[in-house]
């Protein structure tokens, strides 16, 4: 099984399991079933897909400047967090960032479970 996979699979999981709190939260409302379905599969589908989202705009590098920034601030001041050899000190921003796009992973699992859950929310509002 391939890491696109596995993150679908796992997201899948996860936004079944939001789903069934919103279900369940919202069932003594006195909704119709296939509202209680609409209002689940939604929450579960924006939750999921903005978690995708966010890591996709993280994989464009959009973050980088922030952690980097934030990480020299700490290694300055707190001696405690400074780097254990002096080759990690001396990471210049290009390096890191070349660095932190090769560990990154994909974030098409998320938004494919995402999209799943919010077309499955358009549906019941069909027959809502």
């Amino acid at each position: 099984m391939n890491a696109k996979c596995k993150s679908f699979l796992i997201s899948l999981a996860i936004g079944a399991v939001l789903a069934a709190v919103v279900y369940f939260l919202n069932r003594s409302a006195g909704f119709p079933t296939a509202r209680l379905f609409c209002d689940a599969f939604f929450v579960a589908g924006v939750i999921i897909t903005g978690c995708g989202g966010l890591a996709f705009v993280r994989n464009q590098g959009f973050f980088d400047i922030m952690s980097y920034g934030i990480k020299t601030v700490f290694h300055i001041h707190l001696p405690w967090t400074a780097p254990r050899t002096p080759e990690e000190g001396k990471e210049s921003f290009v390096e890191y960032k070349e660095r932190k796009r090769q560990e990154r992973k994909s974030p098409a699992g998320s938004l494919l479970a995402g999209g799943l859950y919010l077309v499955l929310s358009a549906l019941m509002l069909l027959f809502c």
